[in-house]
């Protein structure tokens, strides 16, 4: 998807999203592509905004046979987020609602592109926190930190990300430990 090629499949993802939601290679080269130099190098990205659209940008794809690479913030050491031309980068900043925060079921539901500052804020009134800090708190998904199960400052005592979520539909679960009160982990 080099090349000539890549207007087309702009123009048609534009089509079938918005074109809100689609970055070709001359706006990806002005963004910031994090730790990793190599991130934006397929020069193509797409931001959608629900997992519907995510199901019709995964449907697009496969029919082309072209390569998905999913980004949180871009401020992981994994390298999970590097590129290639001929690739189309999903993004799921756009995806950054918190749905729900049960505070008597110690739960919430946030779409992977709600940051861990977010996060952290909407929960803070509450008394709760996310249970885990990381230096880039305010560009980190949620999403992001699931995939590289990051663990941060708070890991010793908190563990990792993997441990402490439960996914379905695009959002990740908060679970929190009602025995400390701020003390709150991902389930």
């Amino acid at each position: 998807m080099d090349g000539p090629e890549q207007p087309l499949i702009v123009a048609e993802l534009s089509s079938l999203l918005s074109p809100a939601a689609v970055r070709g290679a001359s706006a990806t080269g002005l963004m910031d592509p994090g730790l990793e130099g190599r991130n934006l190098d397929a020069g193509l990205m797409v931001f959608p905004e629900s997992t519907a659209d995510v199901a019709k940008l995964l449907a697009f794809c496969n029919g082309r046979g072209i390569a998905v690479v999913p980004q949180g913030g871009r401020s992981g050491l994994a390298g999970g987020a590097v590129s290639s031309p001929g690739q189309v980068i999903v993004s799921l900043q756009r995806m950054n609602r918190i749905l729900d925060i049960d505070t008597a079921g110690l739960r919430a539901t946030v779409e992977a592109g709600v940051t861990l500052a977010a996060f952290d804020a909407a929960l803070e009134p509450l008394g709760l926190m996310a249970g885990i800090d990381l230096g880039a708190r305010d560009s980190a998904t949620i999403g992001g930190m699931i995939s590289t199960n990051a663990g941060g400052i708070e890991a010793f005592r908190h563990g990792v990300m993997r441990a402490r979520i439960r996914a379905g539909g695009g959002a990740g679960r908060w679970h929190g430990d009602a025995g400390h009160g701020a003390g709150a982990q991902m389930q």
